[in-house]
């Protein structure tokens, strides 16, 4: 889950035109497999779901709007079910 910084109402920040989730395996970054949507909305978490991976690193790979920057205010990673935290 992310919460994507928004300050439309004077500033230069903006929810990222697109977003990924990569994760390392092997040492290459790898994209997630079967990911659900990849939300942009503002005021809240976008969640996204994928299958389970091993890894040792996670990644997300932000492609900014044009002329804007972008930002996370948080970024939550919950494990699946009967995994660990």
């Amino acid at each position: 889950e992310v919460y994507w910084y928004d300050d439309r109402a004077g500033g230069n920040c903006r929810v990222p035109a697109s977003w990924r989730v990569l994760y390392r395996a092997a040492g290459e970054w790898k994209p997630v497999k079967g990911p659900s949507d990849y939300g942009v909305e503002r005021d809240r978490f976008n969640r996204v779901t994928f299958e389970p991976v091993e890894t040792d690193g996670l990644r997300l790979e932000v492609q900014l709007q044009e002329k804007y920057a972008a930002g996370g205010l948080e970024w939550r990673v919950i494990a699946a079910e009967g995994g660990e935290d």
